[in-house]
């Protein structure tokens, strides 16, 4: 597996932090010998929006929208939720790099709520 490769960019425009990696998405529907999640997508946090960039499609996701729940069952992966109850589940290279995203998706979505910049993760 490719090692994910994470970058900060402290953007003074956003004032949070973004975060690059490698991430991939659960499945809507897979057979049973199939692989749940899909190829790894390039993954970025730019202000408070994760985009995910695959073969032909992005998808973002406004982290005013949707809460980050960490996965206990699997420590390398994360399920972000919206009110609608809507849900997408991601599954990092590892634990490390998978508690990176959840820290960081939190921060960006706390710094929305409160209307300051989001801490910083840990290095």
């Amino acid at each position: 597996a490719a090692a994910a490769a994470r970058e900060r960019d402290d953007s003074p425009d956003e004032g949070v932090e973004a975060m690059r990696g490698m991430l991939r998405k659960k499945k809507a529907t897979h057979s049973r010998f199939e692989d749940a999640y899909d190829k790894p997508r390039s993954a970025s946090l730019a202000g408070a929006v994760l985009t995910l960039r695959g073969p032909g499609e992005v998808q973002t996701y406004g982290m005013d929208e949707w809460q980050v729940e960490p996965r206990a069952d699997k420590a390398d992966r994360f399920t972000m939720v919206n009110p609608d109850g809507d849900s997408a589940t991601f599954r990092a290279d590892s634990k490390a790099e998978c508690l990176a995203w959840v820290e960081t998706l939190s921060a960006a979505r706390d710094k929305l709520r409160r209307g300051r910049p989001a801490a910083q993760p840990p290095a």
